[in-house]
């Protein structure tokens, strides 16, 4: 569908309206910070009576919730809260809380070994089990970016991979002690496992 050219009268009206625009452009509307602050502060506070939180962990949780309700309003000319806004701020408050509180309690749990114990860890492959001594416990896992997930150990493999692991769970099925021969009856299977790979014959 072809467009027709715009008459003198039509371009001139164009260029006027386009003038008048420049001169005089639309109000920018800024949406109420405060306000907005104020109710994700009433939120956290309905969320966490018992005030568990770090200080840390509020003003995170308190910027990242504002920042995100206030660029929302900007992006849609608002300067008030609406019914929405409040939906969601709740729901990301309730989020963040729980993340934090499960994070918390995490890292209070008993764990099975200490730093220097001999444990066998599950790193799948041909040879699923390797051997190692625990090098650290209640680690951030530097694969979240947000630091909220603890890992209970951090392992290094001993030779010849030498590499350090990071252990997901407290589980036996992902980490248990190391057993040498004799010391119970499935022994020798734990510690055939931990065997390194032979070395690949020259060719």
């Amino acid at each position: 569908m072809s467009s027709q050219p715009m008459t003198e009268e039509e371009r001139a009206a164009f260029q006027a309206a386009a003038l008048a625009r420049l001169r005089n452009p639309p109000e920018r509307v800024v949406p109420d910070r405060l306000f907005v602050e104020a109710a994700v502060e009433l939120r956290i506070q309905e969320y966490d009576v018992l005030q568990r939180l770090t200080q840390q962990d509020y003003n995170e949780l308190m910027d990242e919730v504002v920042a995100g309700t206030v660029g929302r309003m900007t992006d849609e000319r608002r300067a008030e809260l609406h019914a929405g806004d409040l939906e969601l701020i709740q729901q990301r408050v309730g989020v963040g809380v729980d993340a934090c509180i499960a994070r918390y309690e995490q890292a209070q749990q008993p764990l099975r070994f200490v730093r220097g114990d001999r444990v066998v860890c599950n790193i799948g492959g041909d040879c699923p089990w390797a051997s190692g001594s625990i090098q650290a416990t209640h680690e951030e896992d530097p694969a979240d970016p947000t630091g909220q997930t603890v890992l209970p150990y951090v392992v290094k493999i001993d030779p010849p991979e030498g590499r350090l692991i990071s252990v997901p769970t407290d589980e036996v099925y992902v980490c248990r002690a190391e057993v040498c021969f004799g010391q119970r009856e499935d022994g020798l299977e734990w510690t055939s496992y931990c065997l390194p790979p032979p070395a690949a014959k020259p060719a």
